[in-house]
């Protein structure tokens, strides 16, 4: 059998008087906020609802289709002239410095 905890004493009765106005202004505020973090908490359970049973896309990478050839695109760059690279240039009639 598990035993309960035993209740603490409430020591509200020893707070002084700008500890007790402090305090009965937190009940106030707390009582206006209440409804609003009630209805926060609301629509975030259902938004975590909703987001749970979201269809989950995937892509699945398949064969391209044979019927019409894809080609790749180019690849460019806006504003630099195309560039050709070769492994060698073959000069004639100039003298290695």
């Amino acid at each position: 059998m598990t035993q309960r905890k035993p209740k603490r004493a409430n020591s509200l009765h020893l707070l002084n008087n700008d500890q007790q106005q402090a305090l009965d202004q937190f009940q106030k505020d707390f009582k206006q906020v209440l409804p609003h973090m009630q209805g926060m908490a609301q629509t975030a359970k259902e938004l975590r609802d909703r987001m749970v049973k979201a269809p989950v896309w995937r892509i699945i990478e398949n064969a391209k289709p044979d019927d019409q050839p894809v080609q790749e695109p180019e690849m460019w760059t806006v504003g630099h002239a195309k560039v050709n690279y070769v492994d060698h240039i073959k000069t004639e009639g100039t003298q290695d410095k």
